[in-house]
C-alpha cells in the first residue's frame, strides 16, 4: 500500500509532434520576418491560434514569447523612427520652404543651417543604432527560444 505523505511526481506532459511542427514553423517564419515583413503575419496567426491551447502544454510560453517579441520589436522600432523623423523633419522643412519661396528653380541657391544639419545627423544616427539594437535583440530571442524549443522546456 502507498502512503498518504508520498507522491509520486507527475512527468512532465509532452506536447503531440504537431504542436512541435507549428512552433517550428513559427519560430522560422519569425526569424524569416526580421528580412521581410510578411512571415510575421504568418507567425503571429499561428502563435495566436495556439496560443492558450491545452494541448501545447510547455510550447504554450513560446508562442508568448514570439508574440510578445514581435509586438515590443515593432514598439521599439516605431520609437527609433519617431525619433529620426523628429531630427530629419526640420531640415526638410527649412529645404522645402526654401524651395517654394524661390520660385525661380533654375538659379536656386540653399542656405543651409550647419546646426540642423548636425542635429539631423545625431539623430539619425540615435535612431539607426537603436533600430539595429531592436533588430538584434529581435534575433537574440528568437535564438533563445529555438534554442529552448530544442531542449524541450519553457520559457518565461
Amino acid at each position: 500500500m502507498s502512503s498518504p505523505f508520498a507522491t509520486a511526481a507527475a512527468p512532465p506532459a509532452v506536447p503531440p509532434t504537431k504542436e512541435f511542427t507549428a512552433a517550428w514553423i513559427s519560430y522560422l517564419c519569425m526569424v524569416l520576418s526580421a528580412f521581410l515583413l510578411w512571415p510575421a503575419v504568418i507567425s503571429l496567426i499561428i502563435s495566436y491560434s495556439k496560443r492558450g491551447n491545452p494541448q501545447t502544454g510547455f510550447i504554450d510560453s513560446h508562442h508568448r514569447w514570439m508574440i510578445r517579441s514581435f509586438w515590443w520589436s515593432q514598439l521599439w522600432f516605431l520609437v527609433f523612427f519617431v525619433v529620426m523623423m523628429i531630427g530629419i523633419w526640420p531640415l526638410i522643412m527649412d529645404i522645402a520652404r526654401q524651395v517654394i519661396e524661390a520660385g525661380d528653380y533654375y538659379g536656386l541657391s540653399i542656405n543651409i543651417n550647419w546646426g540642423q544639419v548636425f542635429g539631423t545627423i545625431g539623430a539619425a544616427m540615435i535612431g539607426g543604432l537603436g533600430m539595429a539594437l531592436t533588430w538584434i535583440w529581435f534575433l537574440y530571442r528568437m535564438a533563445r527560444g529555438m534554442i529552448t524549443l530544442g531542449d524541450a522546456r519553457a520559457l518565461p
